[in-house]
């Protein structure tokens, strides 16, 4: 069987999408999973996505209720009530609402180490029974991530890890030591988000956990794809990037809460990672907030 995996983006108005915010302090853990992109979704008739190309994340579906369908070049695949199906890196795939109405919960993950099972054992549909507990912490997660005040929640943070808990039960990924590890290496990011400002040294970091600093190194190389100051960089960029829609600090203050020397060097440090100088950003965020306001008063 060779089947025709067209590249379709079909989404009726109907459809009703909600994204979990990634783009924020409180979505840490979930970054650390490796989760880029998630949601919620109803889904309805004639809805349908596809892509020829094979994609460079691993793809998870879960279905709350309703029936959907699921294509790989090879076999076709039927998603019904509470059940999971997840298609690794490297295949091209198409899915869509079979008959009326699909509500999915679903994530797309990079493929990191600590996902190589789900490279390992293939496309897999099975039962799950974690369903309630996976939507519970999502929809938790929706609600107190958008705090009206905009200060971190730490109750959203706490969802964020119930998420990853879930997801790992759910794919059947209890490697132990390995979860032990990384509650270990989460309590060191949480010590430079408490304290960014701090001139961090690898062997401060290997002492907390009583390891050498080349094993502290390989771990984060093994667990988050990337070296260990470019997760400090990350962490102190993302209070960058909160600081700046929050608040009206100086570029000055913000470059001391973060330990750069001055705002020169912050400006470029930002500019590095996001791609944009940080005064244009906040320009360009608060028009676009100023927009929209704009356009729902209309």
């Amino acid at each position: 069987m060779f089947n025709n995996i067209l590249k379709i983006s079909n989404i009726p108005k109907t459809c009703r999408e909600r994204y979990l915010n990634l783009d924020c302090e409180e979505a840490a853990a979930l970054s650390s999973c490796g989760i880029h992109f998630s949601g919620v979704s109803y889904l309805r008739r004639a809805y349908q996505v596809g892509n020829p190309n094979p994609s460079e994340s691993h793809m998870v579906i879960f279905t709350k209720s309703g029936e959907g369908y699921l294509h790989t070049r090879e076999n076709k695949y039927a998603l019904k009530r509470n059940s999971v199906i997840t298609v690794p890196a490297g295949y091209s795939s198409m899915f869509g609402v079979k008959n009326d109405d699909w509500k999915i919960l679903w994530f797309y993950m990079r493929s990191l180490p600590r996902w190589q099972k789900l490279s390992e054992q293939g496309i897999k549909l099975s039962d799950t029974g974690m369903m309630p507990d996976i939507e519970n912490s999502m929809e938790a997660y929706l609600a107190e991530s958008r705090s009206e005040n905009g200060t971190p929640s730490r109750a959203a943070s706490l969802h964020a890890e119930l998420i990853c808990i879930y997801l790992n039960r759910a794919l059947k990924i209890s490697d132990q030591p390995s979860e032990i590890q990384i509650r270990s290496l989460e309590n060191i990011w949480k010590l430079v988000r408490d304290n960014p400002e701090k001139k961090w040294t690898l062997q401060e970091f290997a002492s907390v956990l009583n390891i050498s600093p080349s094993t502290f190194q390989r771990l984060v190389k093994r667990y988050y794809s990337t070296s260990t100051w470019q997760k400090v960089i990350q962490i102190r960029m993302e209070q960058a990037k909160m600081t700046l829609l929050n608040t009206d600090y100086p570029l000055k203050i913000i470059a001391e809460k973060l330990g750069y020397a001055d705002e020169f060097v912050f400006s470029n440090a930002f500019k590095k990672f996001y791609g944009i100088f940080p005064r244009h950003y906040k320009e360009k965020i608060r028009a676009e907030l100023q927009n929209k306001k704009h356009s729902d008063q209309l």
